[in-house]
Protein backbone atom coordinates (compact mmCIF):
# COMPACT_ATOMS: atom_id res chain seq x y z
CA UNK A 1 0.00 0.00 0.00
CA UNK A 2 2.78 2.66 -0.69
CA UNK A 3 1.46 5.69 -1.46
CA UNK A 4 1.20 7.28 -4.52
CA UNK A 5 1.11 10.65 -3.36
CA UNK A 6 4.32 12.40 -1.94
CA UNK A 7 2.82 14.20 0.13
CA UNK A 8 1.18 11.59 2.88
CA UNK A 9 2.88 8.77 3.32
CA UNK A 10 1.27 5.48 4.27
CA UNK A 11 0.99 4.18 7.81
CA UNK A 12 0.14 1.45 9.69
CA UNK A 13 0.07 1.42 14.28
CA UNK A 14 1.25 -2.06 15.55
CA UNK A 15 0.60 -3.45 19.13
CA UNK A 16 1.52 -6.67 21.13
CA UNK A 17 0.14 -5.85 24.11
CA UNK A 18 -0.10 -7.85 27.72
CA UNK A 19 -3.63 -6.29 29.28
CA UNK A 20 -3.75 -8.49 32.77
CA UNK A 21 -5.74 -5.32 34.58
CA UNK A 22 -8.22 -3.31 34.39
CA UNK A 23 -5.28 -0.42 35.13
CA UNK A 24 -3.62 -1.31 32.23
CA UNK A 25 -6.70 -1.55 30.27
CA UNK A 26 -7.81 2.00 31.22
CA UNK A 27 -4.67 3.19 30.25
CA UNK A 28 -4.59 1.42 26.86
CA UNK A 29 -8.10 3.08 26.14
CA UNK A 30 -6.53 6.44 27.45
CA UNK A 31 -3.33 6.03 25.56
CA UNK A 32 -5.78 5.01 22.29
CA UNK A 33 -8.20 8.35 22.53
CA UNK A 34 -5.16 10.50 22.77
CA UNK A 35 -4.09 9.66 19.07
CA UNK A 36 -6.99 7.94 17.26
CA UNK A 37 -7.13 10.91 15.24
CA UNK A 38 -4.04 10.11 13.13
CA UNK A 39 -5.87 8.21 10.74
CA UNK A 40 -3.59 5.63 9.40
CA UNK A 41 -4.19 3.21 6.55
CA UNK A 42 -4.29 0.01 9.35
CA UNK A 43 -4.00 -1.00 12.78
CA UNK A 44 -2.44 -4.41 13.31
CA UNK A 45 -2.87 -5.49 17.30
CA UNK A 46 -2.00 -8.66 19.11
CA UNK A 47 -3.39 -8.66 22.74
CA UNK A 48 -2.44 -10.38 25.46
CA UNK A 49 -3.58 -11.60 28.92
CA UNK A 50 -6.83 -11.68 31.25
CA UNK A 51 -8.44 -8.76 30.08
CA UNK A 52 -7.27 -8.92 26.17
CA UNK A 53 -10.94 -9.62 24.92
CA UNK A 54 -12.52 -6.37 26.91
CA UNK A 55 -9.53 -4.48 25.09
CA UNK A 56 -9.78 -6.55 21.71
CA UNK A 57 -14.12 -5.34 21.79
CA UNK A 58 -13.08 -1.51 22.76
CA UNK A 59 -10.55 -1.44 19.76
CA UNK A 60 -12.97 -3.38 17.26
CA UNK A 61 -15.80 -1.08 18.48
CA UNK A 62 -13.80 2.29 17.62
CA UNK A 63 -11.86 1.11 14.63
CA UNK A 64 -14.21 -1.27 12.59
CA UNK A 65 -12.45 -2.37 9.09
CA UNK A 66 -9.09 -0.89 9.55
CA UNK A 67 -8.36 -2.68 12.62
CA UNK A 68 -6.65 -6.29 12.23
CA UNK A 69 -6.83 -7.93 15.81
CA UNK A 70 -5.29 -11.06 16.88
CA UNK A 71 -5.22 -12.51 19.99
CA UNK A 72 -1.79 -15.14 19.38
CA UNK A 73 0.68 -15.99 22.38
CA UNK A 74 2.75 -19.13 21.31
CA UNK A 75 5.59 -20.83 23.38
CA UNK A 76 7.71 -19.51 20.42
CA UNK A 77 8.16 -15.80 22.08
CA UNK A 78 7.04 -12.18 21.51
CA UNK A 79 9.24 -11.63 18.53
CA UNK A 80 8.03 -14.47 16.58
CA UNK A 81 4.23 -13.66 17.52
CA UNK A 82 5.21 -10.17 16.37
CA UNK A 83 6.24 -11.32 12.84
CA UNK A 84 3.51 -13.32 12.05
CA UNK A 85 1.31 -10.60 12.74
CA UNK A 86 3.73 -8.07 10.50
CA UNK A 87 5.13 -10.12 8.11
CA UNK A 88 2.54 -8.78 5.09
CA UNK A 89 2.60 -5.09 6.25
CA UNK A 90 3.03 -3.26 3.01
CA UNK A 91 2.56 0.57 4.41
CA UNK A 92 5.77 2.72 3.83
CA UNK A 93 6.01 3.65 8.09
CA UNK A 94 5.26 1.50 10.70
CA UNK A 95 4.67 3.40 14.57
CA UNK A 96 4.88 1.14 17.32
CA UNK A 97 2.43 1.83 20.02
CA UNK A 98 3.11 1.59 23.55
CA UNK A 99 -0.85 0.72 25.72
CA UNK A 100 0.60 3.44 28.70
CA UNK A 101 2.14 6.10 26.51
CA UNK A 102 -0.32 9.11 25.63
CA UNK A 103 0.39 11.81 22.85
CA UNK A 104 0.98 15.10 23.80
CA UNK A 105 0.48 16.60 20.23
CA UNK A 106 -2.49 16.51 17.48
CA UNK A 107 -2.62 13.99 15.26
CA UNK A 108 -1.41 16.95 11.95
CA UNK A 109 1.92 17.56 14.13
CA UNK A 110 2.64 13.60 13.90
CA UNK A 111 1.64 13.74 10.24
CA UNK A 112 4.17 16.22 9.78
CA UNK A 113 6.98 14.17 11.02
CA UNK A 114 6.04 11.32 9.04
CA UNK A 115 6.03 13.36 5.49
CA UNK A 116 9.66 14.64 6.82
CA UNK A 117 10.92 11.44 7.50
CA UNK A 118 9.65 10.27 4.02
Amino acid sequence: MISKNNKHPTLCIFANFFIDNLERLDRMKNSFLSFKDLSPNEWRVNIRGRYKKEAGEFLASELGDVLKLKFIETKRGWFEDTYSLMKDVKTEFIFFWVEDHLCLVDPGSLWDVIKEMK
